[in-house]
Parts: structure tokens; C-alpha cells; sequence
């Protein structure tokens, strides 16, 4: 599959910031590795939060993700033959002596030495597209995280790492369709090394940037070229450029489960839809057999454990519904959350706490040791939301 166009070459090159003095940045990035122990799972929260967050605005369609998986020629990776044979170079004259570092480079090498490098592509659809100010936040900003409104998931900026840390390149090219017309652009979470500009030398930061003349500035066309139609429906596409070989090797079953298990409740509230590598759809109405296939397997239902004991609480048709009242003197109105109840099924003893886009945020246990009940909490208010949103960890997990 020839995705990226050469032609881009001609007026784009890898830009690396630099100047005097500044701090050397290693390959021990800690806003990857905060991710590297349930990377795809990250993933999958990550990228459907966002998503559900640019969710257009009274669309009754669902936020549609795609997830879709194939090789490109090392060649047409954007600005190949400089990474190849200068930067890394660079690099590695740099940090001999650091292991780690080493041996992120030496690996990098090699993927650009082979003739095919893996991509993980992941598009969505009846979204807004990055606008101005979410595209400033994406790229540009640390620790900034811009959205639609105070009721949207992302608050700390720190969940926009997780692509990287499934890139063995840590390489992730955006290309998205909004208000302001297509744009695009390359990221890479790199190391920093010394260079020269205008006969100076320089120490150059740890993030480099694909865009237009060698500089931030995002170039005026889309990446998916070579066969594929440019984007007419806003949204964004992002390309996982060196998709980590051992991970790909499961990642449709991987992915499937997380979704379950993190956005039970957006599927069941027709927020959200799911294609995996152009051949599942994945929706509520696919569920029951995702949940079957966890109940008859040890370790799958050692893993998900409590997500049956949700999934009986929808499937009950005599299920309880309690609306939150009594914290009006907070500024949260009568009925801007529910909780959902029931004794029927592989009861957990546990409230699954969600809350505007249907992302599961913690499982809320010690309530009772004798009553039998799951239950799904789900805030839905703006008020209570935006509360919320000021107390949540950076994890989104508690």
C-alpha cells in the first residue's frame, strides 16, 4: 500500500528545535512510559476519549473509529533518508554510553534499513476535526489539554503520549479535516543531540516536527495519498509510523476487549462504533458474544472480571434506575446522574463510575458484603461533569 507522496520532500524536512544550553533529553521519556504497561489498552482509552470529545454537537450518529493496519515502503516514510542518514547518526554520537538510549536508536535503525515498516492507522468520523485550538494543544503544548466544553474526558494533555508508546519509530504523523481546512503534520518524541545552525552549535530538544519548509508550521494537504481518496468528512487521521512489531501480532483481539471493557456504555448509548481492520464492526449489538467469549475463558475473565456483571445490568429489562438529587448546594442539579442496578447474572458487588462519554473511569467496590447487586453509575450532567473532570487523576482511573 503506497501511502505518503515523495513529493512531500520537496518542501518539508524534520525540524528539530534547538538552541543554547538547554537540557539534554534522553530516550527515557516519561510520558511514554507511563503507557508501556497495558500499551494497547492506552491506546484504545485514548484515542476513543478524544474522539467522543469532538463528537459533533446534537448529531444523533455515533462517534465511528477505525483501526486499520498495514506496511508502507521504509522509503515513503516522510523525510526517510534524512532520519536515516543524519539524524540518528547524530544521535547516536551522542549518547553512546546511555544503554537505553542506545539501544532505542539501534532499533530504530534497523526498522529504517527494512524494506516495509508496519503503520497502525486510526481515523474518526461525525467528529469535528482538530480545531485550532485542540491542534495548538496537540502538537505544540506540554501538559495542556483543550476541549469543546468542561464536560469533555481529557484535562491533563499527558493522554496524547499514548500513540507514541506503541511506535517503535515513536513517530506519529496527524492529518485532520476541520473548520480551518485540511492541515498535517509529523511528530516525533525523540532524543536531543548536538547540532549546528548558522555555525553555532546547538542542543536540540527531544521533539521533532514534520511541516511545511523545515518548521511547526503544518503543511496544507492530507498524508493518506497514493490510492486513497483525500478526506471530505471532517475529522482526523492519525498514522502510527513503526507500529511495535510484537504488539501487532494480536492487537484486533486486544483492542476488541479493551473497547468492551472501557466503553461498555458508550456502545450501549449509540455514542460510539468501531471498525477493526476494515472487517468487524464493533457496536452493542456485538457484546454478547464478546462477553460469552470472556466467561468461557480463565484468563480472559481474570482480566475482565466485572465487565459481565455490567453487561447484566443492560441486558436486564427489570433493572433499577436511581437520579442523583440532593447536591444542589454543590451546583449540581436534580438528575444529572443515574445509577443503574441489578441482582440478575454474574453480580460483581461493584458501581462501573462513568461519565459523559461512557468511558469507564474506576470500578467502585466495598459498598455492601451482603446485598447481591452490579450497578453503573453514569454522569451525563454538565454541572457534576465538570466537577468531576477537576477531581479526576491524570490516568482517568479513579
Amino acid at each position: 500500500m503506497k501511502l505518503f507522496n515523495k513529493s512531500h520532500s520537496k518542501n518539508s524536512e524534520w525540524y528539530f528545535p534547538g538552541g543554547k544550553d538547554l537540557q539534554m533529553e534522553s530516550g527515557s521519556n516519561v510520558s511514554l512510559e507511563m503507557f508501556k504497561d497495558n500499551p494497547l489498552d492506552s491506546l484504545a482509552r485514548e484515542i476513543c476519549q478524544n474522539s467522543l470529545d469532538a463528537g459533533i454537537e446534537g448529531s444523533n450518529k455515533p462517534v465511528r473509529v477505525e483501526f486499520t493496519s498495514f506496511k508502507v515502503k521504509a522509503e515513503n516514510i516522510p523525510g526517510y533518508l534524512e532520519l536515516k542518514y543524519e539524524v540518528i547518526n547524530k544521535a547516536m554520537k551522542q549518547w553512546p554510553n546511555e544503554q537505553k538510549t542506545m539501544s532505542m536508536l539501534r532499533k530504530m535503525d534497523r526498522i529504517l534499513k527494512n524494506k516495509f515498516v508496519n503503520v497502525l492507522k486510526i481515523s474518526d468520523y461525525n467528529t469535528t476535526g482538530l480545531r485550532k485550538e485542540n491542534w495548538k494543544s496537540l502538537i505544540e503544548q506540554v501538559g495542556s489539554s483543550v476541549k469543546k466544553d468542561s464536560s469533555s474526558a481529557g484535562s491533563f494533555g499527558i493522554g496524547k503520549g499514548a500513540p507514541f508508546a506503541v511506535s517503535d519509530l515513536r513517530m506519529v504523523l496527524y492529518s485532520t479535516l476541520a473548520d480551518e481546512g485540511i492541515k498535517s503534520i509529523g511528530v516525533m518524541k525523540f532524543v536531543s543531540y548536538k547540532d549546528k545552525l548558522n555555525g553555532k552549535t546547538i542542543i536540540t530538544q527531544g521533539t521533532g516536527y514534520y511541516g511545511e519548509n523545515g518548521s511547526k508550521k503544518p503543511i496544507s494537504k492530507d498524508f493518506g495519498l497514493g490510492g486513497e481518496i483525500s478526506r471530505t468528512e471532517k475529522g482526523t487521521d492519525i498514522y502510527i509510523i513503526g507500529f511495535n512489531q510484537e504488539l501487532m501480532e494480536n492487537w484486533t483481539k486486544e483492542i476488541t476487549y479493551s473497547l468492551a471493557n472501557n466503553f461498555l456504555f458508550s456502545f450501549y448509548t449509540n455514542k460510539l462504533e468501531v471498525v477493526i481492520d476494515n472487517k468487524y464492526m464493533l457496536d452493542y449489538s456485538k457484546m454478547n458474544k464478546i462477553i460469552e467469549e470472556i466467561r468461557n475463558d480463565k484468563k480472559l475473565l481474570r482480566k475482565y472480571e466485572y465487565l459481565p456483571g455490567y453487561y447484566d445490568v443492560l441486558q436486564d429489562e427489570d433493572h433499577k434506575e436511581f437520579n442523583l438529587t440532593g447536591f444542589k448546594e454543590y451546583g449540581i442539579k436534580d438528575g444529572e446522574a443515574i445509577l443503574y442496578t441489578s441482582n440478575k447474572g454474574d453480580v460483581n458487588r461493584r458501581v462501573l463510575m462513568t461519565r459523559n462519554a461512557g468511558m469507564k473511569i474506576k470500578d467502585l467496590n466495598r459498598i455492601s458484603s451482603i446485598i447481591k447487586f452490579s450497578g453503573i453509575f453514569y454522569a451525563h450532567g454538565k454541572n457534576i461533569n465538570g466537577i468531576l473532570k477537576q477531581l479526576e487523576n491524570p490516568n482517568h482511573n479513579d
